[in-house]
C-alpha cells in the first residue's frame, strides 16, 4: 500500500483525492491528487504542474498522464498533482497566489505557520516528498512570457543522483538543458520545488514548454510524451524511447531586469542566440524617451522573454542561457 497524506492505494489501484490546505486567515484550498499504484514494485515518480497557475500545457499534460496510466501497465507508483496552485489557476493570476501575493515557486521548503504559499510548500514537502524517489515539475512561460522549451536540472553532492537526473533530462525529448551547479551564476533555483527535492537527493527536473497563456497542442504533447519517456527510462512502463539527437547544455541562467518603470519594447526574439553587448530591447517613458537600453551581458540563447510592454522597476525582462559568463 502507498499512502500520500490521507489517500491510500493498494497494489494495482488508482485513487483520486485532494490535499486540503488552510492558512490562519480563513482561506483554504484543495489540491487535486491522483495516486496510481502499479502491480509490481518499482520507483515512485511524482509529477506536478500548475505551481504557476497560468502555465497551461504542463497542467494539461499532467491531467492526461493521470487519466491515461492504469495500474496494470505500471511498475512502481505514480503520484500526479496536476494543479498545485489552484487558487492562482482559477483567478488567472500571473506568478503569484491571490491569498498572499507570493510566488509559490520561491518559498520552498515552506513554513508550517507561514502564509498560504508557505503552508502549501510545507505540506508538499512533508506529505508528498517523503514518498517520492523521482520528481518532475512541469512548467512553461507564464501568461506574459514567450518561452523556448528547456529543462532545468540541479546538481547535488551525490554523483549517483546526478547521473540519474542527467539520464532523465537527456531522454525527455527537450534538447535545451540548463544545468545548475554550485558554480553557476545567475538564477539558481533557490526556493523552487524541484531544487528542494534535489536537496533531498531526489533526481528532479523542471521541464518547460509553452507560454503566453496558450494551451497549445505541440507544447502539451512535448511535456506529456517527455514524461512518458522518463517513466520508460525508469522502467515504470514498457516501450521504446529515443535520446535527444542533440543536447544543448547551459550552465548559467542570466536574468535581465528593468531598471525603470516604463514601456518595454523588445528587439529580440525568444530562442534567439545573442552576443555580448547586443541590443535586446528598450524601456521608454510615455513620451518615447529611452530610459534604458537593454543589452546582453553574455553570449547565449534567450530562453524566455516577457511579452507584455507594461514593466515595473525591477521587473524581469528575459532569461538567457549561457555556457560561460
Amino acid at each position: 500500500m502507498l499512502t500520500v497524506a490521507h489517500i491510500s492505494a493498494d497494489k494495482g489501484e488508482k485513487k483520486k483525492g485532494t490535499l486540503q490546505v488552510a492558512d490562519g486567515h480563513g482561506n483554504s484550498v484543495e489540491i487535486p491528487l491522483v495516486l496510481i499504484n502499479g502491480t509490481k514494485e518499482g520507483p515512485t515518480l511524482c509529477v506536478t504542474a500548475g505551481v504557476h497557475g497560468a502555465e497551461y500545457p504542463g497542467i494539461e499534460a499532467a491531467l492526461r498522464l493521470s487519466q491515461a496510466i492504469v495500474p496494470d501497465q505500471l511498475k512502481g507508483s505514480l503520484i500526479v498533482l496536476p494543479i498545485v496552485n489552484t487558487a492562482a489557476f482559477f483567478s488567472r493570476s500571473i506568478y503569484v497566489n491571490p491569498h498572499d501575493s507570493k510566488n509559490l515557486n520561491r518559498v520552498f521548503p515552506g513554513k508550517s505557520n507561514g502564509s498560504m504559499c508557505e503552508i502549501i510548500a510545507y505540506t508538499l514537502m512533508e506529505k508528498v516528498a517523503p514518498k517520492v524517489t523521482h520528481f518532475v515539475d512541469l512548467h512553461g512561460g507564464d501568461m506574459i512570457e514567450a518561452l523556448h522549451p528547456f529543462i532545468l536540472m540541479k546538481g547535488t553532492k551525490k554523483n549517483e543522483v546526478n547521473s540519474v537526473t542527467e539520464k532523465m533530462a537527456l531522454h525527455f525529448g527537450i534538447e535545451t538543458i540548463m544545468e545548475i551547479t554550485e558554480e553557476s551564476t545567475g538564477w539558481t533555483g533557490h526556493g523552487t520545488f524541484f531544487a528542494s527535492m534535489a536537496d533531498r537527493m531526489i533526481p528532479s527536473l523542471i521541464c518547460e514548454a509553452g507560454g503566453c497563456g496558450q494551451l497549445d497542442e505541440p507544447s502539451t504533447s512535448l511535456l506529456y510524451t517527455g514524461t512518458m519517456n522518463i517513466m520508460k527510462v525508469l522502467g515504470m512502463l514498457t516501450g521504446s524511447f529515443e535520446q535527444s539527437k542533440t543536447s544543448e547544455i547551459f550552465h548559467h541562467f542570466v536574468w535581465i531586469n528593468s531598471k525603470h518603470q516604463g514601456i518595454f519594447y523588445a528587439k529580440s526574439r525568444v530562442g534567439e542566440y545573442v552576443k555580448p553587448k547586443q541590443l535586446l530591447g528598450e524601456i521608454r517613458d510615455y513620451s518615447g524617451t529611452v530610459l534604458q537600453s537593454v543589452s546582453s551581458p553574455v553570449e547565449g540563447r534567450i530562453l524566455f522573454l516577457v511579452t507584455s510592454p507594461a514593466m515595473k522597476e525591477g521587473g524581469v525582462l528575459m532569461g538567457i542561457g549561457a555556457k560561460e559568463v
